[in-house]
């Protein structure tokens, strides 16, 4: 009866702590999970994106909850390599802005990092052109 009691205590602690731990504690637990080795999937991608934004906007500006993946980017070039992650403000405004972190999908490494807004899309195409440019 003891061991059943010490059992179900030492859960009961177990579980507390993990229900205690703030958004960010877990954003970075996860992204330690991260295997940048053999591409990124989807939810992975979510996960980097998610630690970006905590790491480089204010709080409570954006809603790091609700990543969303965006694939309205037909003109962009090389789009079908990068998974582009937005995330909504908080407090919307009259122009429609999200914060968007583009990911490569094989390495996993962040190209594009910033409040962005659908009108501006070039700013997508530029950094991607730039990326793959040819050296001379």
């Amino acid at each position: 009866m003891k061991n059943k009691a010490l059992i179900l205590f030492l859960l009961m602690i177990a579980c507390g702590c993990t229900a205690a731990m703030k958004p960010a504690d877990v954003i970075n637990k996860d992204y330690q999970s991260v295997n940048f080795q053999d591409g990124v999937t989807q939810e992975e991608a979510f996960i980097i994106a998610k630690k970006e934004v905590m790491d480089q906007t204010p709080p409570q500006t954006y809603i790091i909850q609700e990543p969303k993946v965006m694939t309205d980017f037909e003109s962009v070039p090389y789009q079908d390599q990068y998974w582009f992650v937005s995330f909504n403000e908080v407090e919307k405004g009259s122009t429609p802005i999200v914060y968007m972190v583009a990911i490569r999908k094989d390495t996993g490494k962040i190209v594009f990092s910033r409040s962005y807004s659908p009108l501006n899309e070039w700013l997508i195409e530029a950094a991607l052109l730039k990326l793959h440019e040819k050296p001379e």
